[in-house]
């Protein structure tokens, strides 16, 4: 009754008390035609290749002298031009490095919300990242400051190198996965001094 599709007369050729008889000629077709297209595939993932959506991107990364701005132009070696956006902190550089991951905050199309952490790296395993956040929370009960610690998993881009025991800033973003909510956007070194506006106009007069 309830829970129970609905099977048509084709799907099996016969049967006994024990239930009908299943034809399998077609799982093993879609079987086989899976295995066919996953050889190849298989390849370009150990050549770098990335899943976004069912496709196959091929992830390039490019080395520049210089640090890129945010709005500039850059053409990789495929030809393929790629925009350096603005992730929305003022305080934060681009990476040296550009890539044409879509999942990345500088130079594909996800985007980072307010909150950002400072965390340190603890391992890494391809694209993602398990890093400790450290914070003091207040406690009012006692009126005193507790430390406490946390385990995240982040998405890496490859545009930004870490390895363990780095110090970096991650963001909030939208689910990448199934424990994964933050995306790295910068190390130490990315920082910069921000003047405030009032400070410059002060300066001018």
């Amino acid at each position: 009754m309830y829970g129970i599709p609905a099977v048509r007369p084709s799907t099996f050729i016969g049967g006994d008390r024990h239930g009908p008889l299943w034809d399998c000629r077609g799982i093993n077709a879609l079987v086989a035609m899976l295995i066919s297209l996953w050889v190849p595939l298989k390849e370009i993932v150990l050549k770098g290749g990335l899943f976004v959506r069912g496709l196959m991107v091929e992830v390039i990364v490019k080395e520049l002298p210089e640090r890129p701005r945010p709005g500039e132009k850059v053409q990789l070696p495929n030809g393929e031009t790629i925009r350096v956006r603005h992730v929305g902190i003022p305080w934060l550089l681009p990476p040296k490095k550009v890539c044409n991951d879509p999942e990345c905050p500088w130079h594909g199309h996800l985007s980072v919300r307010d909150q950002v952490f400072t965390v340190v790296v603890e391992r890494v395993h391809g694209r993602t990242a398990t890093v400790i956040h450290e914070w003091l929370h207040y406690d009012p009960k006692y009126k005193r400051y507790e430390r406490r610690r946390k385990k995240m998993h982040v998405r890496v881009p490859p545009c930004i190198d870490v390895k363990p025991g780095d110090i970096v800033y991650i963001s909030e973003t939208r689910p990448l996965g199934k424990t994964v909510r933050h995306v790295v956007i910068g190390k130490r070194e990315d920082v910069t001094e921000v003047k405030s506006q009032v400070l410059r106009l002060e300066q001018q007069q």
